[in-house]
């Protein structure tokens, strides 16, 4: 959830690829004063690619329907679409951020910010065709804030030593060699979690627990009763629970 109670001096930008059609609708926040200042904004005027009507009562994760949960959202906290908005954009000229084959654009990328920084904002651009369509399906997106400078010197940024990730795309392993990587990579995590649960399953069935205390004896003797087997599959799901959080470095 994201809220506009940031401090005056720290302007926060949301960009990225939010799946969702918006279409040329004004954010309802934008007074009438608000417009002398800021540009109205150029959008996706194919009738197909607009935002669910506000009485809409579905919840299915449909594109229109994110579109106006974005729209909800930027209302509720004041904040602006600010591409196809800045500088004023050619009437002839659409923003479009996404492309399919077969010709098929449309706008499903957003830079966000707080209406009281639209002073801030310089250009913010649509950087068409300056990526080969292998690369990605997405446009870039330029966005120049003028910042007021600090003298005091910026502490360096520690070096990022994380491995890289590698992102598979269901509809990327129709092709052979993506789709052997993914196997690949797939069957080597399979193994390391194989090795994992045998390791463990023996130090379970040779571990011994000797009581510290009465106290500790008695839980001793209570878990004991326990099955060993039904020890050994909770301590299973909870390394699958593990191997499933997102911070693994292989996805689909």
């Amino acid at each position: 959830m994201i809220h506009s109670n940031h401090p005056c001096h720290e302007p926060h930008i949301y960009a990225g690829d939010f799946n969702a059609y918006t279409a040329e609708e004004i954010e309802s926040h934008i007074t009438p004063l608000d417009s002398h200042a800021l540009f109205h904004r150029v959008g996706d005027t194919n009738p197909a690619h607009s935002p669910a009507s506000p009485l809409t009562t579905a919840t299915a994760p449909a594109v229109d329907f994110r579109g106006r949960l974005l729209l909800n959202m930027l209302n509720s906290i004041e904040f602006i679409i600010t591409n196809g908005r800045f500088p004023s954009p050619s009437p002839t000229h659409r923003p479009y951020t996404f492309f399919r084959k077969l010709n098929t654009y449309s706008i499903l990328d957003y830079n966000l910010i707080a209406k009281r920084y639209a002073p801030l904002i310089r250009p913010c651009q649509v950087l068409q065709n300056v990526l080969p369509a292998s690369v990605t399906d997405h446009m870039p997106i330029h966005l120049h804030l003028d910042l007021p400078t600090s003298s005091n010197p910026v502490p360096p940024i520690p070096p990022h030593t994380s491995t890289a990730r590698t992102l598979y795309h269901s509809k990327r392993l129709k092709d052979p060699k993506t789709k052997d990587a993914f196997t690949t990579a797939l069957a080597k995590k399979v193994a390391n979690t194989s090795h994992t649960f045998g390791r463990l399953t023996s130090q379970l069935l040779s571990s011994q627990i000797t009581p510290q205390s009465s106290t500790a004896h008695h839980n001793a003797n209570h878990h004991s009763s326990q099955n060993p087997q039904e020890a050994i599959s909770k301590v299973q799901s909870s390394i699958i629970e593990t191997q499933s959080e997102p911070s693994k470095k292989t996805c689909l």
